[in-house]
């Protein structure tokens, strides 16, 4: 499924769209947080702009030990064809047998500038952080027949996304990358972590903020 035919498929093809928006973004000062983090990161692999299912997006993963970054898709092969699974809840993920393996093993990393959420009403929201940092979102990945692939993981939202949505992507601190990826026994601590407060930017606003 290519990326363009992919945005196409979305509505009938996607599964876990009831945890969170389908869609991220990244901007240069993203890309360039993952390259002070990562060393000897590949520019071809710094995608700017707004990441949807089925496209490939940076994740910092695992890799011999040592932290690492690669090009990866986002979604899950589903058990039904042309069905992908996009999100993952973090109370959960430890109960079920197509996330539980990746949850012990292979963590990851999504960096993002912000998400998008569209409210019941179809009014499309993005959140960022309030002090302008990166967002973490927690994720995990797992080799497939297509290449490696990972998820998002999801929790309840805080007072900053209630309004818009009950679920919200698991952000983590920067200061909790090493051992959200590197640490098993920093699992059960991250998964019930309640994400620090986000700004909320209306579709007017960005608007103004990007298509200047």
């Amino acid at each position: 499924m290519s990326a363009k035919n992919g945005r196409l498929d979305l509505i009938s093809g996607l599964k876990g769209t009831d945890e969170m928006c389908g869609r991220y973004y990244v901007d240069d000062e993203t890309a360039q947080e993952i390259e002070k983090i990562v060393r000897k990161v590949s520019e071809k692999m710094m995608h700017r702009g707004d990441i949807y299912p089925t496209q490939q997006a940076s994740i910092l993963h695992k890799k011999e030990n040592v932290l690492s970054s690669s090009l990866m898709t986002w979604g899950f092969p589903g058990i039904e064809e042309n069905r992908i699974l996009i999100n993952a809840r973090s109370e959960s993920a430890m109960e079920k047998p197509a996330f539980k393996s990746a949850l012990q093993q292979m963590r990851c990393i999504i960096p993002a500038r912000g998400f998008y959420e569209w409210d019941k009403s179809k009014n499309k929201m993005a959140f960022e952080s309030i002090d302008g940092h990166i967002i973490w979102m927690a994720g995990i990945w797992k080799p497939s027949e297509h290449g490696n692939c990972f998820v998002v993981l999801t929790t309840a939202a805080n007072h900053s996304v209630e309004s818009v949505h009950d679920r919200m992507p698991l952000i983590l601190e920067r200061g909790e990358i090493d051992d959200w990826i590197l640490d098993q026994k920093f699992i059960e601590y991250a998964i019930r972590k309640i994400p620090e407060p986000l700004k909320k930017i209306s579709n007017y606003q960005q608007i103004s903020l990007f298509d200047e």
